[in-house]
């Protein structure tokens, strides 16, 4: 449900989301991997071995277990970008400096 929707909306945001996800609750990097495309590169370093591979297949499995409770990260989203829509309106209420 959650994919339909944000599908609806842009194409891309629902691999973002899970990017996003991945980073800040697993602290794992990943990165969409073309617009418009549900698709995610991987960003493993020089040496991987098999404890970080299932790291990451456990820490996916987590994100996407999540996304299938509604709302669940749908609502963080909402959330994130209500906050950064209030920082942003707040910076910009602040008054500006005067030089004489």
């Amino acid at each position: 449900m959650a994919w339909k929707v944000l599908h609806k909306i842009d194409k891309v945001l629902f691999a973002q989301m899970i990017v996003t996800q991945m980073l800040s609750k697993h602290c794992i990097l990943t990165q969409v991997a073309r617009k418009a495309m549900d698709v995610m590169k991987i960003l493993p370093p020089l040496i991987v071995g098999e404890r970080e591979i299932d790291m990451f297949v456990r820490a996916l499995g987590d994100v996407l277990t999540e996304y299938r409770k509604f709302p669940g990260p749908m609502w963080e989203l909402r959330n994130n970008f209500v906050r950064h829509a209030l920082g942003s309106k707040r910076s910009t209420d602040l008054p500006r400096p005067v030089f004489v």
